[in-house]
């Protein structure tokens, strides 16, 4: 079996002999959890949909800058996350203004990075993505709340 080399000098090992991690193992945790509340809340109707990938992503990174606001990431303010990605969509100085907040070593970090430099098309199909998914959400839980209460 031959050996992989990157460059001359440097020996990564040979195929077959790698050990295979989670993502959770090289993804902070803070961050998997955001992603695994963001899942909840969007179910992808098919497998590999740009928008709705990128939709949970903004998503994840807006219950992680929310968290550090205001520290309760146990809990999704459904409210709070329309009204910040409303001012997201509203002026990009906002989006500047929440990557400019955030240390590079926050997890949100990259996410918002990214966001920015998507073109403004590309930016507002995603945070109109998410708005759509988090308002239909939002339509559904108050649906079965009155249901619930409708029953007692």
């Amino acid at each position: 079996m031959s050996e992989i080399y990157v460059g001359k000098m440097k020996n990564l090992g040979k195929p077959g002999e790698g050990v295979m991690r989670r993502k959770s193992a090289w993804l902070p945790e803070e961050l998997m959890q955001a992603i695994s509340i963001a899942q909840t809340v969007i179910k992808p109707l098919k497998q590999h949909d740009y928008w709705i990938e990128s939709a949970t992503k903004l998503l994840a990174g807006s219950i992680l800058y929310l968290d550090q606001r205001h520290k309760n990431l146990y809990y999704l303010d459904v409210k709070k996350v329309i009204e910040f990605t409303e001012k997201i969509y509203e002026s990009e100085a906002n989006l500047v203004e929440v990557v400019n907040s955030l240390e590079n070593e926050h997890p949100a970090y990259h996410i918002f990075h990214e966001l920015g430099l998507y073109s403004k098309e590309t930016r507002d199909a995603i945070t109109i993505t998410l708005l759509y998914i988090l308002e239909k959400h939002q339509r559904e839980k108050q649906g079965e709340q009155k249901e619930y209460f409708w029953f007692q």
